[in-house]
């Protein structure tokens, strides 16, 4: 119903603009709104893009918890290895949706150092500005976990005088560990 909505719409406004002598509805709807015909054409086909996605991800869930009804998919020879909904959903969903995260979080972070702040910025979906005055930095600890020493990386861990309990303390994972050094003995002077 929605899809033949969208196609009596789409055909209204082409038969619309072409009544009023323009090639197509993008130029038509554009010309008064004073939008070009690419960021029309933009606003057009990102939330189609988005409505299909949002399907795809119904689809797939319905097809998760009722496998009964959802359609075989034939992959090749079986081995006769059974895997289980929770291995499928791990491998399947998990692992992209992480790194889809991990790019995103990585992509969405940002540290800045003036004379008289830290600033760091953090957060793809909700995002986040931590503002440390740096007449307030009490302490700088460097950190490396297994998976930092494993590339060469480090955490920055920066705690402030002042404010709440859960305020108190800054981290800058993922740097680069000279980086991280040099951030580190840049806030100590």
């Amino acid at each position: 119903l929605g899809t033949l909505a969208g196609d009596l719409y789409a055909a209204g406004q082409e038969a619309r603009a072409q009544l009023v002598g323009c090639g197509d509805a993008l130029t038509y709807l554009g010309e008064p709104a004073v939008l070009s015909v690419g960021t029309l054409f933009q606003a057009a086909l990102l939330p189609g893009i988005f409505l299909a996605f949002l399907y795809g991800a119904y689809a797939f869930g319905y097809a998760l918890l009722n496998p009964s009804k959802a359609p075989a998919v034939h992959t090749g020879a079986a081995t006769g290895e059974v895997v289980t909904r929770n291995e499928a959903l791990t491998w399947d969903l998990g692992v992209p949706l992480a790194l889809i995260h991990g790019h995103l979080y990585a992509k969405y972070t940002r540290w800045a150092l003036t004379p008289d702040l830290l600033l760091f910025h953090r957060g793809w979906l909700w995002r986040r500005l931590a503002v440390v005055p740096r007449n307030r930095i009490q302490a700088i600890r460097l950190t490396r976990s297994p998976f930092d020493r494993r590339y060469r990386m480090s955490e920055l861990e920066v705690d402030t005088a002042g404010g709440g309990l859960g305020k108190r303390r800054v981290r800058l994972p993922y740097l680069d560990r000279r980086v991280a050094a040099r951030l580190g003995s840049a806030l100590y002077h």
